[in-house]
Parts: C-alpha cells; structure tokens; sequence
C-alpha cells in the first residue's frame, strides 16, 4: 500500500466509530488526521503531513456521503454517569491547599457526598 488515500481508508474502515464520525460529520477532521498520520506513515512507509490526510480525509467523507447510507453498526455502552450540581475549581498546588482539601474530601465523604 503506497498511497495516502488508500492507507486512510483502510484506517478508517478498521474503525467503526471513526466510520460513523465521518458519515454523520462528527469529526474535527484536523485533529482526526494528526492522530491518524502516524498509522498512514506506518502503511505507507514515508514521512506523510497532515494536511495530506485531512484531504483525503474530506475526500473520504464526501464520497461516503455520497454512496453510502448510515453504518448500521451497534455499539455497546458499558457505563454512563451523569452528576448535576457540580462545579470545577483550579487552585495553587501548595501543602496547605492539598492539606485543606483532604479534610474537606474527608467531610464530604462522611456526609455520603460525591
């Protein structure tokens, strides 16, 4: 296999979750085509940019869309964990903030708190 285009549609048809991005334009195809580029090269056997998988990416998904309908394939969810009321907080790593938020852990898991 020489060919970028060939190398990336083989990729992704391995994948049925990047099958279903592409078909329903899901994707970021930038970030796609950076985290594939190592797996194109590897088929390919040469230094490969990015932006040439992105374009076959593009091209990929365009002709896809085109010809094929919606894969059918099931996916299975193992698990799904949805947590209302919670908030995010960035602080100074300090001993006295680690210290302080290991008691405030230790209150929050005696009051059967998350």
């Amino acid at each position: 296999m020489r060919k970028v285009s060939e190398a990336v549609q083989a990729i992704v048809e391995a994948n049925p979750a990047l099958q279903f991005g592409l078909h329903h334009r899901l994707l970021n195809l930038s970030q796609v085509a950076r985290f594939i580029c190592p797996l194109v090269e590897a088929r390919v056997r040469k230094s490969v940019r990015p932006s040439a998988v992105l374009m076959s990416l593009s091209r990929l998904q365009r002709r896809w869309e085109a010809q094929q309908p919606a894969p059918q394939r099931r996916f299975r969810i193992d698990r799904i964990n949805v947590q209302g009321g919670l908030c995010a907080l960035t602080l100074p790593k300090q001993v006295t903030t680690l210290r302080e938020l290991a008691e405030l852990f230790g209150r929050v898991q005696q009051e059967g708190g998350i």
